[in-house]
């Protein structure tokens, strides 16, 4: 999600919510917090998440997101090292399927 597409979700959950004459800004420095959370935190749906985020912003402010920031780092964590163990277990058996098509075990040698 762009800055642009952030900024014109809030305008708009304004506009429904009835405020008006408020125009809607962030910091260059709020929004990478945003993109952040938006990205990562479990609470963010895939599906809703940039209508969510906008509706948290204009409701709550920056002090909930960041808030949500320390719980978005340890999600991204987590995601990085499943992705990692999946590697490993694809790599595995892969491995197997070749144990079982007899390939050269010289392959599987350790020096």
């Amino acid at each position: 999600m762009t800055k642009q597409e952030f900024l014109d979700r809030v305008q708009a959950v304004l506009e429904s919510e009835g405020i008006k004459g408020e125009k809607a800004g962030i910091s260059d420095n709020d929004y990478r917090s945003v993109e952040f959370v938006y990205t990562w935190h479990p609470a963010i749906s895939e599906v809703n998440g940039k209508d969510q985020i906008a509706k948290i912003y204009v409701d709550f402010g920056m002090s909930i997101i960041s808030d949500m920031v320390s719980r978005s780092r340890i999600m991204r964590e987590k995601e990085t090292e499943l992705m990692r163990l999946q590697s490993s277990i694809n790599e595995l058996k892969g491995d197997i399927e070749d144990l079982k098509k007899g390939v050269s075990l010289d392959m599987f040698q350790k020096d």
